[in-house]
């Protein structure tokens, strides 16, 4: 077993307990899940928000993105390029925000006016393809007591 399949089990156990006080932090849990994966991962998530734990989320997928309750997009770009607040707020916020990178991407995903679309290997708007798309649209999410924070 995975060591990502053995946290998704102990998440699983906790589920049935009260989660007040409690603190998660993932650090991209998407990876390498299939998207109907993601979207039970999101399931999860609200469950333990439900029973009362914050959540933080570091990852780039659109879907958790946008399922979170507040955004904080890192940036401008990635590595040295990076490391400040350049966009906070609701994904809807965070979508309409020019100083953010992740912005358009998520306007598209939403389907707000100007967005770029979603995030693929052959890439479209502004250039931003492959691995360089993965990187420039990580995101951070934070979840409160019933409150999901992503961080791009």
């Amino acid at each position: 077993m995975s060591g990502r399949e053995s946290q998704r089990l102990r998440i699983a156990s906790r589920l049935r307990s009260s989660q007040r006080g409690a603190l998660y932090v993932f650090d991209e849990p998407s990876t390498g899940l299939h998207p109907l994966d993601v979207a039970t991962l999101a399931g999860v998530f609200g469950r333990l928000l439900d029973a009362g734990a914050t959540i933080i989320v570091i990852d780039h997928d659109l879907d958790l993105l946008a399922a979170a309750d507040h955004l904080i997009d890192m940036g401008p770009g990635g590595g040295p390029d990076g490391g400040r607040i350049v966009a906070a707020g609701t994904p809807e916020d965070v979508a309409r925000d020019p100083g953010s990178v992740t912005g358009p991407w998520l306007a598209g995903h939403l389907g707000l006016p100007g967005g770029a679309g979603a995030v693929t290997g052959a890439g479209a708007a502004g250039g931003v393809t492959g691995a360089g798309a993965a990187r420039r649209v990580m995101s951070s999410s934070v979840l409160r007591r019933g409150l999901i924070t992503t961080c791009t």
